[in-house]
């Protein structure tokens, strides 16, 4: 069982674990990253899932090359319905959800009630609400309206810098995105006691020619630095090993824009459909029959015989390794 296998830092130890110290419910979200390790490696269910990705926008507003969207089959886009994902959260906090990330396959940034949507799930008791974004939208009128919201962190997605960024995350300038996050920085110091926590990542081939260039312009900005591998999206199949078991299976739920439910963040192409928002439970969804089945699948070693499963690279990533000395 691999447990975050394409997670990388860009930074230094003791930035990584303040990054993770300095949280605002510090007890609960331990407990959650206990949790988050053991029951993968234990193969065992908890009763809700420990984490949900509410895809509020399937939307972009950029094409960057190495994206997977232009691979999707039969994609249809669109913005999340408020009182759909209202009626999620709701169930959510019902079973003490600890944490939501309110992006997966668009730019979060598109949907107008995005402030809201932060708000209402802090209101409902969710303690830690997060996203990823390309950053392009966020203004400083956004950027305060999420830092009031109650907004606990979020990922920025920066590859490269300079002419490199602005090809691959073109039309966007290098020199604006990094104002704003300057923007940001200062108005959750002087007006959320902290937070979001801001980090950002870049995949490593945007970077990997000068990495110390990359830490030195962000690290005095964000709070964190990650890299991503780079991944071959064009690939109809990959080489899954038969006997992997995904994590994901044993630790998050994934809802699209228009509150279909499929296996996973990785079943990009809805492969595989769980069930709806709004018609059925959450709860009954994750300790349902189906799931049930396709986990036994894995574990007895079927995964290629699970669609969604077959174009996975996650458990092929190469491990380029944390990048422990750019601050040198």
């Amino acid at each position: 069982m691999k447990v975050n296998v394409d997670q990388y830092a860009l930074d230094s130890r003791w930035r990584e674990w303040q990054w993770h110290w300095q949280k605002q419910h510090r007890l609960a979200y331990w407990q959650n990253r206990l949790e988050w390790y053991l029951y993968p490696h234990l193969q065992q269910v908890p009763k809700f899932p420990l984490h949900v990705d509410f895809e509020i926008s399937s939307l972009c507003n950029l094409q960057c090359p190495m994206c997977y969207r232009p691979q999707r089959k039969n994609a249809n886009d669109g913005l999340m319905k408020l009182e759909d994902y209202k009626a999620g959260i709701e169930e959510c906090a019902r079973h003490k959800l600890y944490s939501i990330r309110l992006s997966w396959r668009g730019e979060p940034t598109l949907h107008p009630d995005l402030p809201e949507m932060v708000a209402f799930a802090r209101e409902q008791g969710i303690r830690e609400v997060s996203f990823i974004t390309n950053g392009v939208r966020l203004d400083e009128a956004l950027s305060r309206q999420l830092v009031e919201a109650g907004l606990g962190y979020l990922s920025v997605s920066i590859d490269g810098v300079g002419d490199t960024y602005e090809k691959i995350r073109y039309p966007a300038k290098f020199n604006e995105t990094v104002d704003r996050l300057r923007t940001l920085r200062r108005l959750r110091d002087s007006l959320g006691k902290g937070f979001p926590r801001i980090r950002t990542n870049s995949i490593w081939s945007a970077i990997e020619n000068n990495p110390q260039e990359y830490f030195q312009i962000f690290s005095p900005i964000v709070d964190f630095i990650t890299i991503n591998p780079d991944y071959d999206h064009t690939l109809k199949e990959t080489q899954v090993d038969p006997n992997h078991v995904c994590q994901y299976l044993f630790q998050r739920m994934t809802i699209m824009w228009d509150g279909t439910i499929p296996l996973c963040i990785c079943d990009k192409s809805k492969e595989i459909i769980l069930g709806q928002l709004g018609k059925d439970s959450l709860q009954d969804i994750w300790r349902g029959s189906q799931l049930n089945g396709l986990r036994r699948m894995q574990q007895s070693g079927q995964t290629r015989e699970i669609a969604p499963c077959t174009k996975c690279q996650r458990s092929l990533t190469t491990a380029i390794g944390n990048q422990r000395d750019v601050k040198k």
